[in-house]
């Protein structure tokens, strides 16, 4: 992930923390669970201004006195990007993986990103991920293997070119 501190609003610095015990992840939106990392998987997902954080996240949806601090910290991370330069960019940024983001299977059917986890054993990352159909159950699968291509020698009707692909879902609601 790109490297970036957000320490704009008045509820930054004080503590305020989203996750468990030791978690790092400053909230930049209390209504929709919204931390700093959430923003960054949105720019590295190709977020570009607050329209597209809103939409990939949720934030400054319900009450929208948040528009300030996500505004803020939206900044820092393009500052950040750039800084880093497009040679610097981790091989994850092609094909980026968004906690709450939905996800088409290439075998057609959609996912919600529920959060990364460690395994108790190999500290591998794994994306823990709910079924959108059926039960609604949960899954997890390593990370590497959930942001993988598509196997077109093994798969070669497929036109998806990754195993999952992260979907921008429009509201209905917004329609005019």
């Amino acid at each position: 992930m790109v490297p970036w501190f957000c320490d704009v609003g008045s509820d930054m610095g004080k503590g305020k923390k989203h996750g468990g015990k030791g978690a790092e992840k400053d909230v930049v939106c209390g209504c929709k669970h919204v931390t700093r990392a959430d923003v960054e998987a949105a720019v590295a997902a190709g977020a570009t201004g607050l329209a597209d954080v809103k939409r990939m996240t949720g934030a400054g949806t319900k009450w929208g006195k948040c528009k300030g601090r996500v505004r803020a910290c939206l900044e820092q991370a393009l500052e950040a990007r750039v800084a880093a330069g497009a040679a610097a960019l981790e091989p994850e940024a092609e094909n980026p993986l968004v906690i709450h983001g939905i996800y088409r299977h290439f075998k057609g059917d959609f996912y919600l990103v529920e959060n990364v986890a460690h395994d108790s054993e190999t500290d591998e990352e794994v994306v823990v991920y709910r079924k959108l159909y059926g039960d609604g159950s949960l899954w997890v699968r390593p990370k590497a293997m959930f942001l993988s291509p598509v196997d077109h020698e093994k798969y070669p009707e497929v036109t998806q070119r990754w195993r999952f692909e992260l979907q921008h879902v429009e509201s209905v609601a917004r329609r005019v």
